[in-house]
């Protein structure tokens, strides 16, 4: 399988499936995730790759504020983003193992929207 280029530092996971750069509301497209002809849907290994990518970024931020100067509100933005985005990430892996256990396809997974997945009771 080939490797897909990464999606870029501060793009967000739009509710229609593609990545999204700026703030959360923003839509504008950067690329498709997995998105390719032969493959219009993107996988579980897609989807790793995206948290992979997520945790590095927030490990890299904690890592700078650990110098004791903390953090700007930027980061703390950022910070905030990305606690979405891997909710996100991970709803959709647990939407498409569900899929995949009753016996359906797992492309039929959509990622949800923030304020769905942000208002999930713990």
């Amino acid at each position: 399988m080939a490797r897909r280029a990464p999606i870029p530092p501060g793009a967000t996971i739009a509710q229609d499936g593609h990545a999204c750069r700026g703030n959360r509301s923003d839509t504008s497209r950067v690329r498709a995730i997995g998105h390719d002809e032969a493959k219009p849907t993107m996988d579980d290994a897609d989807i790793f790759d995206r948290i992979n990518a997520l945790s590095h970024e927030e490990e890299g931020l904690y890592e700078r504020a650990g110098d004791g100067s903390g953090i700007s509100a930027d980061e703390r933005e950022r910070l905030d983003a990305i606690k979405v985005e891997l909710d996100r990430a991970y709803d959709l892996l647990h939407q498409r193992q569900g899929r995949r256990d009753a016996g359906q396809d797992p492309g039929g997974a959509v990622p949800r929207s923030e304020t769905i997945v942000e208002g999930y009771e713990q």
